[in-house]
């Protein structure tokens, strides 16, 4: 489970500058650089401030709550199961390709919103699957499939089953660094 955090993490893009201010269904506030998904309909959008002016700040989960012992194991247990998800012996079709990352990104999304509601992650780490999600669904399409090389067009061969998560062929396939 720590490898995709990291992974999510790790492609994740720069910050923008732009703060978004919202108060969500139980009344709570929230700034943010990227604006929620879904939600509220009222989001303001706050000026940039001076350089000279910026200021981070780190906020702890909602509710503060602690992933219980046996519930951590066996999240280590499915996300090194995950990995095995990644089946390369299918050729490549790009529109099913494009379908499974869509549905496999959405799931993805799904869960992060879950894990932010009940309290197990904070609003930044929520951003950051909500950036990697938004700039994933952005980049993919079955043109850029037909297009893809080297490991680009592994993923999206990986992809092209349905048994395929998009994590693990995300894991398998990224370029090395």
């Amino acid at each position: 489970m720590k490898r995709i955090v990291v992974l999510l993490s790790l492609m994740s893009c720069s910050v923008a500058a732009t703060v978004y201010k919202w108060t969500d269904e139980e009344g709570r506030v929230h700034y943010s650089q990227t604006a929620p998904v879904r939600g509220p309909s009222q989001i303001e959008t706050l000026p940039e401030p001076s350089n000279s002016s910026r200021t981070v700040v780190t906020r702890l989960p909602p509710s503060g709550k602690k992933i219980p012992a046996s519930t951590r194991m066996l999240m280590n247990v499915l996300a090194a199961n995950m990995k095995s998800l990644a089946y390369d012996n299918q050729p490549l079709d790009c529109d099913s390709a494009v379908d499974n990352i869509t549905v496999g990104l959405n799931s993805v999304n799904q869960v992060a919103q879950k894990n932010f509601k009940g309290g197990y992650i904070d609003d930044i780490e929520l951003e950051k699957v909500q950036k990697l999600v938004r700039t994933m669904k952005k980049d993919v399409s079955v043109g850029a499939c037909q297009q893809s090389v080297t490991h680009h067009k592994a993923f999206y061969k990986c992809m092209s089953s349905s048994y395929s998560h998009v994590l693990a062929c995300l894991d398998k396939h990224r370029p090395s660094e």
